[in-house]
């Protein structure tokens, strides 16, 4: 196990790598982007990324107010499932309905 400090200092060295790595690829209008706070320009549709001790994940998420267009755009992704796979060499977790700790639903990639 690692102790506070150390995990910290883990995690601080996988962002600051991380954001090295990503600095050089420009967005969509080749202008540099901050990739830790993508803002997708869709209201309630994120990019999310996290990393532990253990794993360190991406996802997008869908955390729409009205379940049935959640259900919607999560649908409309998965009609790119082959292109996302095809894209990461990996297959990706495709969950449709997960409940967060405040109880909200929403679907994450």
């Amino acid at each position: 196990m690692y102790s506070k400090q150390e995990l910290s200092l883990l995690r601080k060295k996988f962002w600051t790598k991380f954001g090295q790595y990503m600095q050089p690829l420009p967005g969509e209008a080749g202008k540099p982007v901050n990739w830790l706070n993508y803002k997708t320009g869709i209201r309630h549709l994120y990019f999310r990324m996290d990393a532990d001790n253990n794993q360190a994940t991406i996802a997008i998420e869908m955390r729409h107010d009205d379940l049935l267009l959640q259900q919607y755009y999560f649908e409309k992704f998965r009609e790119l499932e082959k292109v996302f796979e095809q894209t990461m060499n990996e297959p990706c977790e495709w969950e449709p309905d997960i409940t967060d700790e405040g109880g909200k639903r929403f679907s994450r990639i």
